[in-house]
């Protein structure tokens, strides 16, 4: 599948391939040869119920946790 999102809430993950291994509470996010793969989550902040933007990139086969 191309152009592959997951997403809980505000939090979404996109890539050209999502494999998802639920029983293992993991998942692999794939793109094609020299593409990306984009996260963005949000974490909430402890008292005031606000969250903030967390973005970043995996290496290709790391897996995300």
């Amino acid at each position: 599948m191309e152009n592959a999102k997951v997403w809980e809430d505000e939090n979404v993950v996109t890539g050209d391939r999502i494999t998802i291994f639920l029983a293992e509470d993991r998942s692999i996010v794939e793109a094609k040869s020299q593409g990306r793969v984009k996260g963005v989550f949000y974490q909430k902040k402890e008292g005031d119920g606000t969250s903030g933007p967390k973005t970043g990139t995996a290496r290709r086969g790391t897996p995300c946790r």
